[in-house]
């Protein structure tokens, strides 16, 4: 209520009459703080000091040089953020000072000040207060927003009539052009989603502060039952838009998915009129291609000895699940009747395409070996397209590479001949004609009869010993492992 411009001794008596004017008073919506104000609204000083109005102490200028948290710092923020204006304690080189000189200043400017309620306009009380019309009703009810009505950084919406809180006056500084009649709103979003595509963004209908509802049409994006329409409740929380249009609820927000065919499409959005006059607009329209074709990207194609490592990902638009994914060598030709290949399923996980194509999940990704034989290759991936969907098996990518010759090693295993049962022993050996450092290495044992099974495992080491305790006959074998290259020599 007070500016950093104005006298201390000034605002003594302002007190006394604005407790005065407020006392017993309800306020006609929930109040709230600063913090509110900010979370809600976008005012920059959630933390603001309690300014005791009477000695001065606690108060912090804010941007547009009155205090923070006070009714005059609102309202100078809410003409900043909505009405289009710079408006700050100097505006138009007059000091506004406390809200109770704020009539006297507005028509020094020659600025309207009367009693008839406009959106955008000032509630202004000559008792030392303003708020910020946010709303006129049509019973004549105005809904405003204030700051510090109860000295102490409070913030709510009321709805005041005459003969309860009305105002001194209105002071029209520069009003903001009424909302009436047809439903307005934004098309935020339409991206591809399994079956069709999904949309978003919000509708109201400025006669009421009830949801209205989002109707999207595909194919040429008229109301028409042939171009797939879906008809969605405009009922979600959307608080950037509730900030801008306080008084009609906070969730006018739509979204959800609508089916479309393969082809073209000029999706289309309409606001419903759901009461008063009106009609029912085409607010905005947006074009998508619905393409059924799998499509992905290979990534890497990587040459070990004896083959490459094949990596990327894949989606199949008709389906959220795996998708399919046929790799192969030679000419790269995915025709296994003359070029090697694998089958394999993109179902790894994959953040960053789930960043780019949120509605089909993250576990699109694979990773595979393709045995090849040494020499040059064209590798190419390919999307399989779901079974009983639209589409056609898609080209991923190609990568030309030489492939290394299959590696041929030998390994030399020595252990005891005989031990007591119980006694620890020791398997030695080494591997020849592989980088240990890149192998992975397995002691296996198999007693009479039984199959091989695990003992230990290591790598980076192409020479050995390893203790083992020994219960009961049985034979040790070591096997390395590396690319496409596998060996196992046993004791």
């Amino acid at each position: 209520m007070k500016s950093p411009v104005r006298h201390l001794v000034q605002v003594v008596a302002v007190v006394a009459l604005v407790v005065a004017s407020f006392v017993g008073v309800a306020p006609a919506a929930q109040a709230g703080t600063t913090v509110d104000a900010h979370n809600q609204y976008g005012y920059p000083y959630p933390n603001a000091p309690d300014c005791n109005e009477s000695s001065g102490a606690n108060c912090a200028p804010d941007a547009w040089n009155f205090y923070q948290g006070q009714c005059t710092s609102w309202v100078a923020f809410r003409l900043n953020q909505l009405n289009g204006i710079g408006f700050t304690n100097r505006y138009r080189g007059v000091a506004w000072g406390n809200a109770s000189n704020w009539g006297a200043a507005a028509r020094s400017l020659g600025i309207a000040v009367d009693g008839a309620p406009a959106l955008g306009a000032v509630a202004w009380y000559s008792a030392g207060h303003v708020g910020y019309v946010e709303q006129v009703n049509g019973d004549g009810s105005v809904v405003m927003s204030e700051m510090n009505q109860n000295f102490h950084n409070n913030f709510q919406l009321v709805t005041i009539r005459p003969g309860s809180r009305w105002p001194t006056g209105f002071i029209h500084i520069a009003d903001r052009p009424t909302t009436t009649g047809n439903p307005i709103g934004s098309f935020d979003g339409l991206t591809r989603a399994p079956g069709g595509a999904d949309v978003r963004g919000w509708v109201l209908d400025p006669d009421t502060s009830a949801s209205t509802q989002a109707h999207l049409y595909g194919g040429d994006g008229s109301v028409n039952a042939a171009n797939y329409g879906v008809a969605l409740g405009a009922d979600q929380s959307r608080p950037d838009v509730a900030a801008a249009y306080p008084g009609y609820g906070d969730a006018p927000g739509f979204a959800g998915r609508m089916g479309l065919p393969p082809g073209n499409h000029t999706v289309c959005l309409y606001g419903i009129n759901v009461a008063g006059p009106g009609a029912n607009p085409r607010l905005d329209c947006k074009s998508i291609l619905i393409d059924p074709n799998p499509y992905g990207h290979l990534d890497s194609v990587v040459p070990l000895p004896g083959g490459v490592a094949v990596a990327g990902w894949a989606i199949d638009p008709d389906t959220g699940g795996p998708t399919d994914v046929h790799s192969y060598g030679g000419s790269g030709e995915g025709n296994p009747s003359i070029n090697p290949g694998v089958a394999t399923t993109a179902d790894l996980s994959r953040s960053d395409v789930a960043a780019v194509y949120p509605a089909y999940g993250e576990l699109h990704g694979f990773n595979t070996g393709l045995a090849l034989p040494a020499g040059q290759h064209t590798v190419c991936a390919y999307g399989i397209n779901a079974a009983g969907t639209a589409g056609l098996n898609q080209a991923l990518g190609c990568h030309g590479v030489t492939v290394p010759e299959r590696l041929r090693p030998s390994i030399t295993v020595k252990a005891p001949d005989r031990a007591r049962p119980g006694a620890t022993i020791r398997i030695r050996g080494a591997l020849h004609g592989m980088d240990g450092s890149e192998t992975d290495l397995e002691l296996q044992r198999r007693v009479s009869g039984g199959k091989w099974q695990r003992v230990t495992r290591w790598t980076e080491a192409s020479e050995f010993t390893l203790k083992v305790r020994f219960r009961r006959t049985a034979r040790f074998r070591v096997v390395a492992a590396a690319g496409f290259t596998h060996y196992a020599a046993a004791s």
